[in-house]
């Protein structure tokens, strides 16, 4: 990881929200530089259910030396779903599956189809908001 940089866990599963959304264009832009092993790297560690946290700095690091000035930090800024007021009665949304390490994506129930998750393949899991 880079010296001090100290991501929080928002940030961290902004991250890997950013990561899963758009692991196809970043794998493009990585390959372009012959980089794309890093994305593997923090695949592998999602997968496993280990800390991303460093795999994750050096994919933000690779993809800011190709040329992706935001990196995967400046895309993923902790946005919270439009329209949620925290008050109101709680609504369901599906979150991601992994307990340790989650990401931040979520999907709103729409069609029956769950939606499942980009890293694992696991269906993503049922919760409420609000």
């Amino acid at each position: 990881m880079a010296q001090g940089v100290e991501r929080s866990a928002d940030q961290v599963a902004d991250a890997v929200d950013y990561v899963c959304r758009y692991v196809e264009q970043v794998r493009a832009v990585l390959a372009a530089e012959g980089s794309a092993g890093v994305l593997d790297v923090v695949i592998s560690a999602l997968q496993n259910g280990e800390d991303p946290r460093a795999s994750l700095e050096d994919l933000h690091r690779a993809l800011r030396v190709a040329g992706d000035a935001l990196g995967i930090y400046g895309h993923a800024r902790g946005l919270t779903p439009a329209g949620v007021d925290r008050y109101a009665r709680p609504e369901a949304v599906f979150l991601c599956p992994r307990n340790e390490y989650p990401c931040a994506r979520f999907a709103w129930p729409s069609s029956g189809v769950i939606p499942r998750c980009k890293i694992s393949d696991e269906p993503l899991r049922r919760d409420t908001v609000g």
